[in-house]
């Protein structure tokens, strides 16, 4: 009897649920049938339309909330011309760095009322030219652009955005080219922390490695030969990032001359580590014989030993004042200022990779050799 009464209970309520599925949309028309005003009124104290008074506007939002009111936003972006939706290109997500910064994005995004539509790229130029069309396509109301390629963005796909007045906003772009507000690192300031830190520290023979010619490498052959350092031990090897093979052969080049260099500066974090791991195998002590400095603060550097010293450039400051700079510039238009760049300061994060270099290999820079 029991199991009969269950089965009967359960099939009331498979029932229930398909007369509530049943019921049509909650709509604009019925909350304002319910509050005893017009269409339009509700409509406008939904977007908080000063208009409306408060007393009214929040008691919409209350029944809109009791109701289930969710906004058609297909039918709001053919009334509006405005789809919602910000669009945001970046290269690999597996990456710490571009992790953090897409998390703040999409804080940020959401905190706006938009929606996102997220491309990853992998630095590929066509996937990037892919995502753009895509964006136009979809008709999004702003972009935010992280090629992460070492050059400006092709002058076409920004022409596509701005002839379908979708304004963009670009991160860590290079060049003096590219048209739009970028957002980027300070590769100079960071550079200067970095050597000025080993410098403090009694080091006067500095190595840079990467794994392509940037402009980070640039500023680090420059602020040496500014403190009169030899250039001679920096070196941008092409080839998979961060691979021993790479690390290894460095090591080797490294090692030959005398004096060598007592400090290396990495292009990134992942670079950093795995020097780390090919001083270690050749029983080379950190920072005792070597001291080794990353970039970017990313979560390998928690975990290396020692852990990493490195050079915070606050992935989420960046992604939070490119989604303010993108509002500005849907708000506004027609704003007549023309694209600037906003550098986003870095910070020195020491750990135990590096310390004073040892007494026999201390001494002043040969200045020569650039």
């Amino acid at each position: 009897m029991r199991d009969l009464t269950d089965s009967r209970a359960r099939r009331n309520n498979d029932a229930t649920l398909l007369r509530n599925r049943r019921k049509p949309l909650t709509t604009i028309r019925f909350l304002a049938k319910i509050a005893n005003v017009a269409p339009s009124t509700v409509s406008r104290a939904l977007r908080d339309d000063p208009s409306i008074g408060l007393a009214m506007r929040q008691r919409i939002r209350e029944l809109a909330r009791e109701y289930h009111y969710h906004p058609n936003q297909l039918m709001h972006g053919l009334l509006t011309g405005q789809s919602g939706v910000i669009g945001i290109v970046l290269p690999q997500l597996t990456v710490s760095f571009n992790a953090r910064m897409l998390s703040a994005m999409l804080d940020s995004v959401m905190d706006a009322e938009y929606r996102s539509l997220i491309f990853e790229t992998y630095g590929n130029p066509e996937k990037v030219q892919y995502a753009v069309h895509a964006m136009i396509e979809q008709r999004v109301d702003g972009a935010i652009l992280y090629t992460g390629r070492a050059a400006p963005l092709p002058r076409e796909l920004l022409f596509g955005l701005r002839s379908h007045g979708i304004p963009a906003i670009s991160i860590d772009a290079t060049g003096e080219t590219v048209e739009l507000d970028t957002v980027r690192t300070d590769e100079r300031e960071l550079v200067g922390i970095a050597v000025d830190y080993l410098i403090s520290l009694g080091h006067r023979h500095i190595a840079w490695f990467n794994t392509a010619p940037s402009l980070r490498g640039e500023a680090v052959r420059h602020h040496l030969a500014q403190r009169l350092l030899s250039t001679r031990w920096c070196f941008d090897t092409p080839g998979t990032p961060g691979t021993p093979v790479q690390a290894s052969a460095l090591l080797d080049l490294l090692l030959v001359a005398r004096p060598g260099p007592t400090a290396v500066i990495a292009g990134d974090d992942h670079l950093a580590a795995t020097m780390l791991a090919a001083c270690h195998e050749r029983g080379i002590t950190v920072p005792g014989e070597m001291s080794i400095m990353g970039c970017g603060n990313l979560t390998v550097g928690e975990f290396t030993a020692p852990r990493l010293t490195t050079i915070d450039q606050h992935p989420e400051q960046i992604s939070r004042t490119a989604m303010r700079l993108l509002q500005s510039r849907m708000r506004d238009p027609d704003d007549p200022r023309p694209p600037a760049t906003y550098f986003i300061p870095c910070q020195l994060t020491p750990r135990a990779s590096c310390g004073p270099p040892e007494q026999d290999h201390a001494g002043a820079g040969d200045g020569g050799d650039k």
